[in-house]
This record gives C-alpha cells, sequence and structure tokens, in this order.
C-alpha cells in the first residue's frame, strides 16, 4: 500500500487509513523523504526462509495462483484463507486471532501469530529453534502509542 502511495497508484486512502498516515508524519518529523527509501522498499523479500522454517505475512495459500503476486488476494501478504503444508513450519500473521493466544494449526504446519495488537490485545513473538521445533511464545501488551483509540473502541 505504501508502494502504492508513493507511485501515486492504486487507493491511497486504504494505506492512509491502515496506518500509512502516522507513517508520513514519522518521515515529517524526522525530516525524511519516503521517496528516498522507495527502492528499498520494492526490493525488500515478502517472506523469510530457512530448510525448515518460512515467515511471511499471510502465509502461502490453498487458494493461490501465485503467492509472490502482491495483488493476489490469496497470495502472501492479504491471504485469509487455509494454508497450504509446504514441508516447512509457515509462521504468519494477518489474521488476528483475538484470544490473545498464537495457534498452530497441524493440518497446514503453520503458527498464526497475530495476536490482535492492532486491537488492544497484545503483540506476540514465537521462538523456534532453528529447525522449527517451537520453543515459546512471547507475548507483550500493546503499546497505548500504538493504538488508534477511535479505531479500537
Amino acid at each position: 500500500m505504501m508502494i502504492d502511495y508513493l507511485m501515486e497508484k492504486g487507493n491511497h486512502l486504504n494505506w492512509l487509513n491502515n496506518g500509512g498516515g502516522e507513517t508520513l508524519q514519522e518521515f515529517n518529523q524526522q525530516g525524511a523523504d519516503p521517496n528516498f527509501y522507495l527502492s528499498w522498499i520494492k526490493n525488500l523479500p515478502l517472506s523469510w526462509n530457512n530448510e525448515h522454517i518460512m515467515v511471511s505475512h499471510a502465509g502461502f495459500s490453498v487458494a493461490a495462483d501465485d503467492p509472490f503476486d502482491i495483488r493476489d488476494p490469496n497470495g502472501l501478504l492479504w491471504n485469509r484463507k487455509s494454508l497450504l503444508n509446504i514441508g516447512k513450519v509457515q509462521v504468519i500473521g494477518h489474521t488476528p486471532r483475538l484470544n490473545g493466544k498464537p495457534e498452530f494449526i497441524s493440518s497446514s504446519n503453520s503458527w498464526n501469530i497475530d495476536t490482535g495488537a492492532y486491537r488492544n490485545i497484545c503483540l506476540t513473538g514465537i521462538k523456534l529453534r532453528e529447525d522449527g521445533k517451537f520453543l515459546d511464545a512471547i507475548s507483550v501488551p500493546t503499546d497505548k502509542r500504538d493504538l488508534d483509540l477511535e479505531k479500537v473502541f
């Protein structure tokens, strides 16, 4: 969404209403031009992998034609459908777990660690061994400075 905004494409309100306005304020406060970072942002990977683990925003969907297509509603950025078991542990967010607890889904060998920080629930990370074995989950309360209280309540 930020890339589209900076390139003057697409629906700008979507990004501005999902943290983009605050992001632009931060750039302004720092005296920085977000366009300076555009090339770097465009070249960031959509996932991180090792032999046993893949981390992405929304995961490999069973319905994605091309999971790396940033406009595919079932791709790594937007998916909310069931995940495909890719033979690695997938770690994803994007679909909030409103009970504040990460969830392991055995059929897709995946962890959903989105615990609703934007809803003032908590922010969660998990610790895995390099081989993907679960070690621990760590949750911290949402920092109130990160909330738009008018949207949350």
